[in-house]
């Protein structure tokens, strides 16, 4: 409730939303030394950039969430510096995000029949996989992480 409040009140202005990548993560990354180059915009659109950043770091936490913190905290520490060289990052709204997103990932496990085909589709292993780190997020993430 109080995240749907925070979102709802959240401004749209220049500078902190536009067009968004969508689904940043290493899957969706060719590096070329000195260029990076992105593909897979099916989940582009228009959202805060604040999300673009939390959503690279919530998938980089799903991908590590059987490693030691200290590994998404240092990514999440370059990325957020490396992206700060270009334009200033409100960190509160990168935490609320990820937040955000992970109630998401809750929506979608909770109601299937409005969750993304790759949710519907997936095994129940996955499925469990899935729960369990919603359920590690709430309980003891969002307490011990913050960017």
């Amino acid at each position: 409730s109080q995240l749907i409040d925070w979102l709802v009140n959240l401004a749209k202005q220049a500078g902190t939303y536009g067009l968004i990548h969508g689904d940043f993560n290493a899957t969706n990354i060719k590096l070329n030394t000195p260029q990076i180059r992105l593909f897979d915009f099916d989940d582009c659109g228009y959202h805060w950039y604040a999300y673009d950043i939390a959503n690279a770091i919530y998938m980089f936490l799903f991908d590590h969430r059987n490693e030691a913190l200290h590994k998404v905290s240092a990514f999440a520490d370059t990325f957020l510096s490396a992206y700060e060289t270009y334009r200033p990052v409100n960190h509160e709204e990168v935490n609320q995000f990820i937040s955000y997103r992970v109630c998401l990932l809750n929506t979608w496990l909770s109601r299937p029949n409005q969750a993304p085909l790759v949710i519907r589709t997936s095994s129940q292993k996955w499925i469990t996989d899935l729960k369990t780190f919603v359920d590690d997020y709430f309980s003891r993430l969002i307490h011990t992480i913050k960017f």
